[in-house]
């Protein structure tokens, strides 16, 4: 990320919380101001008139993150045949128009590796969103003169703001571990491996409703996400579920949600660790807030490098357009500005007197030094880059091994010592494939001294093989 100054936006629960800050050197998040606005109606209208009002100069010269709620978005989990990123694109772009209600003209979407097996697969996690909301958010923050650069999921945000903050506490990275973050008139529970969303469903219950009357509802929507996540996700286990949420509902909930008698329940206070937190560094008056903080936390963490980034591709190539123009403009002003300073100094130097003169003159000598000096260093460098490339390199040797190895051979110990003399160890299924194998390696210009040390056959279950070693020495390139 070019730019290190960001600013966060997060339309939620009636309130418009911005985030301004940049990030430090050792990737510290040095927070300027945190704040919540209260939005009375949350028409685009209105949002415009509110975002005009808190925008700033240096806002709109900023890196610029906005934050999608988890239910403006479909999540959705593959296993594709696959490792390569362009393949995979493709794959989950044909997977869309099964998996997705809408048009594939309609959607814009991303994905995250969340991991690779040895078959040849890769496990994916695609977000989803209508290009409307994308739309909307876009038209919405170019009446204020903000340009967007991404926009962030909400659930993602709160896992990179728990993992920031609560690493510790997961003792073992690769166990699934499930977050509940309780906001006032809503929450979010999601599941994360490894600092990896992998599952996230939006409730529409929060803090309001505990003791109130759609507790039960609240808390049947929590067992159900969790019983939802455990059938889609056939073998996984869930080893601890957090609960982020201020410290007076704690014994409430731990109260109501004693049923889960298998998985581990923790209550963490936001509130709390706002004080001590670890990754960022926040101002000394920081005002106190009415709704929570942790997605605006989080989205300024996931902006470093997303999990997610649903800006559209089009916006992208025009943001990136935009910026080479700029950059374009920036060279030719610098030009021009060498150009006119050339002249300036040739005038200068003309009309001074010899004084002046011998000072460049002098100059100029010191610099013919230095000039010498760069000179010799980059002969060295030459004859050092001379010397590295005439040595031959083990992707050739590699190389060479997998264009002369019949396929009835395999390997079972490769050695190359420091004096450039190969072992190798394996078997076959013929004795014949041993000879091929021994003259091919005998003829080739990546070798000498080649010796068949020995090809030993005997029985392995109906047949026989051939255990054989053959040594030889890789030849440099100044040898014949």
């Amino acid at each position: 990320m070019k730019r290190t100054d960001i600013v966060i936006f997060e339309i939620t629960e009636g309130y418009l919380k911005v985030l301004r800050g940049k990030f430090l050197t050792d990737q510290t998040l040095q927070i300027a101001s945190l704040e919540a606005l209260r939005v009375e109606q949350s028409s685009p209208n209105n949002l415009v008139k509110l975002l005009s009002s808190a925008v700033t100069a240096k806002d709109k010269k900023s890196q610029v993150a906005v934050v999608i709620a988890r239910s403006q978005v479909i999540l959705k989990n593959f296993s594709l045949p696959s490792h390569s990123k362009e393949e995979l694109q493709k794959m989950i772009s044909l997977q869309m128009a099964t998996h997705v209600p809408y048009a594939r003209e309609d959607i814009i979407f991303d994905y995250n590796v969340l991991g690779q097996d040895s078959a040849g697969y890769a496990k994916i996690l695609s977000a989803v969103v209508h290009r409307d909301v994308i739309d909307e958010f876009l038209k919405i923050f170019k009446s204020t003169g903000l340009t967007i650069h991404q926009f962030v999921l909400s659930s993602s945000s709160i896992v990179r703001w728990f993992y920031g903050q609560y690493l510790e506490k997961v003792k073992n990275e690769d166990a699934t571990v499930g977050i509940l973050n309780i906001e006032a008139s809503k929450s979010e529970f999601c599941f994360a491996r490894g600092g990896q969303l992998v599952y996230a469903r939006e409730i529409k219950y929060g803090r309001r409703d505990i003791g109130a009357d759609f507790e039960n509802l609240f808390l049947k929507d929590i067992f159900l996400t969790l019983e939802t996540y455990l059938r889609e996700h056939a073998g996984d286990i869930v080893s601890k579920i957090y609960l982020l949420a201020p410290q007076p509902i704690h014994g409430l909930l731990l109260e109501k949600i004693h049923l889960l008698k298998n998985t581990g329940i923790e209550c963490l206070d936001p509130d709390e660790c706002l004080l001590h937190n670890k990754n960022m560094t926040m101002p000394k008056n920081l005002p106190a807030q009415k709704t929570s903080l942790i997605v605006c936390l989080g989205a300024a963490q996931e902006s470093i490098k997303p999990s997610f980034n649903l800006l559209p591709e089009d916006v992208k190539k025009s943001q990136k357009l935009i910026a080479q123009k700029w950059q374009f403009v920036k060279l030719a002003a610098l030009v021009i500005f060498n150009f006119v300073l050339f002249f300036a100094i040739f005038f200068h130097a003309f009309y001074k007197d010899q004084a002046r003169l011998n000072d460049l003159k002098h100059q100029a000598s010191q610099l013919r030094i230095r000039v010498d000096s760069v000179k010799g260093q980059t002969e060295q460098l030459r004859k050092i880059e001379a010397l590295v490339v005439s040595n031959v390199s083990a992707v050739d040797i590699i190389y060479g091994l997998y264009e002369m190895t019949p396929k009835e051979v395999s390997f079972q110990l490769l050695f190359l010592d420091k004096e450039g003399n190969l072992t190798i160890q394996g078997i076959a299924e013929t004795r014949s494939s041993v000879n091929d194998f021994h003259r091919s390696l005998t003829a080739s210009p990546l070798f000498k001294d080649t010796s068949l040390q020995y090809a030993a056959q005997r029985r392995f279950f109906e047949g026989e093989i051939t255990d054989f070693k053959i040594t030889a020495a890789v030849k440099r390139p100044e040898e014949p």
